[in-house]
């Protein structure tokens, strides 16, 4: 694919950048819907939501806990809202229960 190619994910879609794919959103079923269209198993390469409503985010502790185990090590860049609780939550949660030592990145937008 060339870069700026756009995958739809249901919700979702990745878009291919110059320095790997880039997710916008992360609703329930993300997860399956990317391994679904052969994308890299390491994940994108940044994960952008527009918004912190529940339904965009719901499906982020699924897409990280599918990254164990891939020897990702690239940082993963997560852009928020700027306030936004639910994101950095979330990756929280999932850094303590699961994988403290993963290279992710939060950012606010």
């Amino acid at each position: 694919m060339s870069v700026g190619a756009i995958v739809q994910l249901g919700e979702a879609y990745a878009q291919l950048q110059s320095d790997g794919w880039v997710l916008h959103g992360c609703p329930d079923g993300t997860a399956t819907a990317w391994k679904a269209q052969d994308l890299p198993a390491q994940g994108p390469a940044r994960i952008v939501f527009s918004s912190a409503e529940p339904m965009e985010i719901a499906g982020l502790f699924a897409l990280l806990c599918g990254l164990i185990g891939q020897d990702r090590q690239q940082v993963l860049e997560i852009i928020h809202p700027l306030f936004d609780e639910g994101v950095s939550s979330l990756v929280e949660a999932w850094l303590k229960s699961a994988r403290p030592d993963f290279p992710v990145s939060l950012e606010t937008s």
